[in-house]
């Protein structure tokens, strides 16, 4: 098995095959050849070192030119050849891209990231999950806070501290989420959850 990682715009960006090594199954691998990543800081823009997350930038000759006719989208997300691909991630110390997460869905809890993929991951691991959406909610004090929106299995006696206390062993205390159990997720006609609905707080427990 072969898994890779790319975009329309940016074609094929890396790719991931058996012989890298298992214990980097969770990357996405490391850039083919002739194609160029780096990883930049949200606000600074600055460079970030190995095994810091930020947003995913990429360079190669594989690239498309621009959105036809949209030179406003083009400008946004093509800068000095450097094509954003609006994804959160790190490169390791032996150059394999990990992925994170859509950067427009990272959590800024008292002013550290949260990447709800990395969260979502961890509850996925709970006997009795089925399903998993994490958001950020909006508050006057943290800014945003992570919640965790579960659909359980109805046989599974799973609670809300169960799952806080799990989070804890996994995750840093500012990833921590809320969490609250639901039906149901709502999902577009392609069966994508639809966050933003979440983020409204239109689903009700």
């Amino acid at each position: 098995m072969v898994q890779g990682y790319g975009s329309t715009e940016g074609w094929v960006v890396s790719s991931w095959r058996p012989d890298m090594g298992k214990e980097k199954m969770s990357s996405v691998g490391k850039p083919i050849k002739n194609v160029e990543v780096k990883i930049l800081h949200p606000d600074t823009g600055e460079e970030l070192p190995e095994k810091e997350a930020g947003e995913i930038l990429v360079r190669s000759p594989y690239m498309f030119k621009g959105y036809w006719n949209n030179e406003k989208a083009t400008k946004k997300v093509l800068k000095d050849s450097w094509f954003y691909m609006g994804d959160a991630g790190m490169i390791d110390e032996d150059g394999f891209l990990y992925i994170m997460g859509r950067y427009k869905d990272v959590i800024v809890h008292r002013g550290d990231n949260v990447y709800p993929d990395q969260v979502e991951e961890v509850i996925h691991e709970i006997n009795g999950v089925l399903e998993v959406a994490v958001v950020g909610i909006l508050d006057d004090f943290w800014g945003e806070i992570p919640r965790a929106y579960i659909v359980k299995d109805t046989h599974t006696l799973l609670t809300e501290e169960e799952v806080i206390q799990y989070c804890k062993q996994k995750l840093a205390s500012y990833k921590i989420p809320q969490v609250v159990f639901v039906e149901s997720l709502p999902k577009n006609a392609l069966g994508k959850v639809l966050k933003r609905e979440l983020k409204s707080g239109v689903l009700i427990k």
